[in-house]
């Protein structure tokens, strides 16, 4: 079967974000027999006019919004390709590529569907009514729905009714060996680390905070941030201790220092799927993240680690003290990451599921 994913090869190259589902499929070339995944060859053109539009989202009134969002979905970019490929369906993520606007071929659209509200109140381009009516509009053109977490697949299908095509929940492939070994973290200096491109958004001025209160108390500690960082953040971590900053890290350096490290501690304001922790308990970090839906669903609270809430930098102190003091439960957190990692989101527990999918939807456009 040959894939034809939605989006360009310059896309591709971007890094984190939603462009992560096309790089983990494009692995499925060398891994899986039979199976072929694609990019767009032509259309780049076309695809700035998405771009444009989506700057344009933030400067215009809110009778604006839901047009733009639908057009913007829709721009015929794939046409060409459609044309001249071999392709028996479609991969979108909803996000980031665009519709073709007149195809019989089946298409697959994979969303971390609809967020609660408090996610859309933070970015504040769209509401969650917004989304709501891209879906109602543009699912009667999809064969197959994915949607990352059985949270989020629920509100879509509360808030936008019955869906006239399948809604399956299948988490985010992930492409990260496990570790093999808890014993190779260091003993003695417990590490923290933060991971997050938008770091007030992920909440790394609390992580600060909390942490300067800890760091008083506790020699061997050490906190580890990978963020986009701008001149206030490098003045605040500049007068802590112990705390490494790295900026464009590239990706087999951020797994190293997954291994290094013993807990992460994430705890954002607004999250659909966050995708480091998955990547987080694969090796072996214990996770300290926000009680917000649906991120329970990803690491469950006393199981993995804790959530707190966010914005509240008095939990997330405690919680912090917890697993420096009690060194039993944190490998007893990080032994049951590992074990979550193998049994819900590793690629042997997920690929099979996405093969499958891909075989309905191919089923169903007959």
């Amino acid at each position: 079967m040959q894939v034809l994913l939605n989006a360009t090869q310059a896309e591709v190259t971007r890094i984190g974000g939603d462009f992560t589902h096309y790089q983990a499929l494009l692995e499925l070339n060398t891994r899986i027999h039979g199976w072929g995944f694609n990019l767009l060859k032509y259309g780049d053109g076309l695809r700035s006019l998405h771009r444009f539009s989506g700057k344009f989202l933030h400067l215009t009134g809110a009778q604006c919004k839901v047009p733009l969002l639908l057009y913007s979905r829709q721009l015929p970019v794939a046409d060409p390709d459609i044309r001249k490929t071999d392709a028996n369906l479609i991969y979108s993520v909803v996000s980031v590529a665009q519709m073709p606007r007149r195809t019989a071929m089946p298409q697959v659209w994979y969303s971390q569907g609809i967020s609660p509200s408090a996610y859309y109140d933070w970015y504040g381009a769209v509401t969650q009514q917004d989304v709501v009516t891209l879906y109602q509009r543009l699912a009667p053109r999809v064969t197959v729905i994915i949607i990352g977490t059985e949270n989020c697949a629920q509100r879509l299908q509360e808030l936008a009714g019955p869906l006239p095509c399948p809604v399956l929940v299948i988490p985010q492939l992930t492409w990260v060996p496990p570790l093999a070994d808890l014993r190779l973290k260091d003993p003695d200096r417990l590490r923290f680390l933060f991971v997050g491109r938008d770091y007030r958004r992920k909440g790394l001025i609390e992580v600060l905070q909390a942490y300067k209160r800890i760091r008083s108390r506790y020699d061997e500690l050490e906190l580890c941030v990978v963020t986009k960082a701008d001149a206030s953040l490098r003045r605040a971590i500049a007068e802590l201790k112990d705390v490494k900053l790295f900026s464009g890290l590239p990706r087999s350096d951020l797994l190293r220092l997954y291994e290094k490290s013993h807990v992460l501690v994430v705890p954002t304001h607004a999250d659909t799927y966050n995708l480091t922790m998955v990547e987080a308990m694969a090796k072996g970090c214990a996770i300290i993240s926000s009680n917000i839906e649906p991120l329970g669903e990803i690491a469950p609270d006393g199981e993995v680690g804790f959530l707190v809430p966010p914005g509240n930098v008095e939990a997330l102190e405690y919680r912090m003290l917890t697993l420096i003091e009690d060194k039993s439960l944190r490998y007893q957190l990080s032994s049951a990451s590992i074990a979550r990692y193998r049994t819900h989101f590793a690629p042997d527990v997920v690929v099979p599921r996405l093969l499958e999918a891909f075989t309905l939807a191919l089923n169903l456009g007959q």
